[in-house]
């Protein structure tokens, strides 16, 4: 019964150190839930955090997570890749944040003006930080001010 106790217990220590591990340095996942991702999706700031991650498990003694959560692999052209392990949510999220611009993008290019500024807001109101810094670039890239959203509006209902 007692090995019984001690191996409940053990496996409990390991889940609670999991959860605080992930909660503590997101998105990074080392453990069986984490998905491997090729470290050129990710933003800096996640790139970062993931390899602040790896060093707290390399100082605390969990080569084996270290191991796990960021490995480099040979790419066909022959230079080393960095992969990284990360949380299944944060590859969610990053994903319908992409969906959300495409289909801004899809109004702006093939749409009308109101369903392209229907949509901006939309994305506007979700208070999202990454994807109003995801609105600056297309502002950025598509030459946009609010101006000229505003501009486009007034032509549009003529």
């Amino acid at each position: 019964m007692t090995d019984q106790i001690e191996n409940y217990q053990r496996k409990m220590d390991a889940e609670y150190f999991a959860a605080n591990f992930k909660k503590e340095h997101w998105p990074a996942d080392p453990f069986e839930t984490g998905i491997m991702t090729d470290a050129s999706y990710l933003d800096i700031a996640d790139l970062a955090a993931i390899f602040k991650a790896g060093k707290a498990l390399q100082e605390e003694g969990n080569e084996a997570f270290y191991h796990g959560l960021i490995n480099f692999k040979r790419s066909q052209d022959e230079n080393w890749e960095a992969v990284v392990k990360v949380n299944p949510l944060y590859l969610d999220a990053r994903r319908q944040r992409m969906l959300e611009i495409s289909e801004l993008l899809s109004d702006f290019y093939f749409g009308n003006c109101e369903d392209f500024a229907q949509k901006w807001n939309e994305i506007l109101d979700m208070n999202d930080p990454q994807l109003a810094e995801m609105l600056r670039q297309v502002e950025e890239v598509l030459g946009l001010t609010p101006r000229e959203m505003k501009i486009m509006e007034v032509i549009d209902e003529n």
